[in-house]
């Protein structure tokens, strides 16, 4: 928690701004023997816990293997009213059904149940930057001796409403249920010749109720303030693919294509150089297609005999071993989205969203998953991270250097699960 000011400490400095709300200068002392609100302390001081279940079958023969796993995340969060709930279901089966024919199936349930806010600025005040529950920690924690007339104070729509008062006076619910198939059958007519169909299906929605008593809408953004007001939200979405690949792979047939193309071009050059009546000049111009033709080879041993280079730092490999060693198999990394990182490169987990680089040309956007990385690190909630069912977050150089990282949200609220000299992991699940 972020320490205030005591209720001396503030009125003092509202005084020396010029303010005798708080009293005259005599009259100050007054404030010592007052305790004041913690707002701060009110709104996000409970004591949160989590608990996790995790549960996995898996086995099979030479020609079929599966793997069954169910998890299950409970939290109550720091902050008032605030929780969730999360149940995850994955299968996967790969089966050989000859010796020409095989079968994966990979399946996906999540549901997830969270109550409260997302976080502070998660209200429906027509301004998210001045959100009194985002700011309770500038809340005067003692109210000013100066007061209002107005008999009806408590029912005036331009009365001041405390943090407490807001978030007591604000319910949210959300469902979100998401379930993804996905099942290929390859087929290898004849040797190096694959061809791979495939077909995914997908279905998710999204429900969201909101209520706003009295006292949470005295500066609402749908208008009619001081009234209560209510938002239910309801989003589905359905989804089908189907790919099909046929895949010729020989690597041996490019060495010989390699060798017919320099049997091909030095034939060529030896009828050009042939063509030349005069002979000095074609050893002149033979010995030039040789230079040509090595010259560019050599410069490029030169270099490597003496550049180094380093793809992966020997912290970046220590994090990888440890993750290969200690993360489960189906565990989801969040990481920047850099080509080269210990959890994808080095370790084969799965992470969020990776270099969109090499597949956004064939038609593969990540726009959704390169978004969610970034609000995961530059404005992070549990809420968030419950929705992408992230298991672990890495921050490193590239990270802190990419984004605007709140790394500080990580560690108020996640223990670090592995740490060296450049790359700190949080365990979220």
């Amino acid at each position: 928690m972020v320490k205030t000011m005591s209720p001396y400490d503030y009125a003092y400095y509202q005084y020396e701004l010029g303010s005798t709300d708080y009293g005259n200068y005599n009259d100050l002392d007054i404030w010592k023997s007052i305790e004041g609100r913690d707002y701060q302390d009110e709104v996000f001081g409970r004591t949160g816990n989590q608990k996790q279940y995790n549960v996995n079958v898996s086995g099979g023969t030479k020609d079929i293997k599966y793997n069954i796993g169910f998890s299950h995340n409970d939290e109550k969060s720091i902050m008032q009213g605030s929780g969730y709930a999360k149940n995850n279901v994955n299968a996967k089966i790969n089966a050989n059904l000859n010796k020409w024919l095989s079968l994966d199936f990979n399946g996906r349930m999540a549901f997830t149940k969270l109550d409260g806010l997302n976080g502070g600025a998660d209200t429906n005040e027509s301004s998210a930057a001045n959100s009194v529950v985002a700011n309770t920690v500038r809340w005067n924690r003692v109210e000013p001796l100066s007061g209002t007339s107005d008999d009806d104070e408590e029912n005036s729509t331009s009365t001041r409403r405390n943090p407490t008062e807001r978030i007591t006076d604000t319910y949210k619910y959300q469902e979100r249920f998401q379930q993804n198939y996905n099942v290929g059958l390859n087929w290898k007519p004849f040797k190096n010749i694959t061809f791979r169909s495939e077909f995914g299906y997908g279905w998710k929605y999204n429900n969201t109720e909101q209520v706003w008593g009295s006292n949470a809408t005295t500066n609402s953004k749908y208008g009619y303030n001081g009234q209560p007001q209510a938002q239910f939200v309801r989003l589905e979405n359905k989804n089908w693919r189907n790919a099909n690949t046929l895949t010729y792979d020989n690597k041996k047939l490019l060495f010989v294509w390699h060798m017919l193309g320099c049997i091909l071009t030095a034939g060529f050059l030896a009828d050009l150089l042939s063509a030349l009546r005069c002979r000095p000049l074609r050893i002149a111009a033979g010995a030039l297609a040789v230079w040509l033709g090595t010259f560019g080879s050599m410069l490029t041993l030169g270099r490597e005999a003496v550049s180094r280079y380093q793809l992966f730092s020997p912290e970046c490999v220590a994090a990888a071993a440890y993750i290969d060693e200690n993360a489960s198999p189906e565990a989801l990394f969040c990481t920047g989205t850099q080509h080269l990182n210990p959890a994808a490169s080095l370790a084969g987990r799965k992470i969020l969203c990776g270099s969109s680089l090499y597949v956004y040309y064939h038609g593969m956007h990540y726009a959704e998953q390169e978004n969610a990385v970034r609000m995961l690190y530059e404005q992070p909630s549990e809420s968030l991270l419950a929705e992408w069912g992230i298991d672990y977050v890495v921050f490193s150089d590239w990270e802190r250097s990419s984004y605007a990282a709140q790394e500080s949200f990580y560690q108020a609220r996640y223990p670090v699960w592995y740490q060296n000299s450049r790359y700190v992991i949080y365990r979220i699940s």
